[in-house]
């Protein structure tokens, strides 16, 4: 079909509601509206012929590329926030339960010495006190602990006279945590850290 015949098909569409009107429409006098009717009915026909030239509905599109790069920059910062900020508090988490340890190992101690005069030089002597504590109970212990008697001096400069203690945590390979790093608390409260590096840090 030539582009003459298509425009001389679609005004004859155009024109078909007149015709339309004009076979429904009853003589102007009998029916004073008949033109009222007949607007109506080619206003409804350009109507029907511009809708079918429409899209019913807007194509769905999904997520671009960019838009699922720009998700994932999103979330690799997120990860790389909250991951390290986890990590610290599961590690301090750890240590602070050791250090629970010590302190509840050091009031049985002294408990100790009141009834017997001294202070115990094994730890079995109170290893059902402390959960972890007995390998044999806990199988993969985060930290094993030890009693040295007397003190030494890891947190002064000088071993104290008397009688007297020191305790320590040591990180095991289960706990994630350097194994070389040691918790300490003596029979004056004095507590310390000794670091991986050989330094001691006072006060924990």
């Amino acid at each position: 079909m030539t582009c003459g015949s298509g425009r001389l098909v679609y005004n004859q569409l155009l024109d078909e509601p007149a015709r339309v009107a004009g076979r429904l429409a009853a003589p102007a006098g009998r029916h004073p509206r008949g033109r009222a009717f007949q607007d109506a009915v080619r206003g409804g026909w350009h109507m029907v012929a511009g809708m079918r030239h429409e899209r019913p509905f807007p194509r769905q599109q999904g997520l671009t590329l960019v838009e699922i790069m720009v998700v994932i920059a999103i979330l690799a910062i997120i990860a790389a926030i909250a991951v390290p900020i986890y990590s610290h508090y599961v590690k301090d988490a750890k240590i602070g339960r050791a250090e629970g340890n010590l302190v509840l190992l050091s009031t049985l101690m002294e408990r100790y010495y009141q009834n017997n005069n001294a202070y115990p030089s094994s730890q079995t002597l109170v290893a059902n006190a402390i959960p972890g504590w007995n390998p044999g109970n806990n199988p993969n212990p985060l930290f094993t602990y030890a009693i040295q008697n007397p003190d030494t001096g890891v947190c002064n400069v000088a071993a104290p006279s008397g009688p007297s203690y020191s305790l320590s945590a040591t990180p095991t390979a289960a706990s994630g945590l350097p194994t070389n790093e040691v918790f300490y608390l003596d029979s004056l409260n004095d507590r310390c850290e000794v670091l991986p590096n050989g330094t001691t840090v006072v006060g924990w």
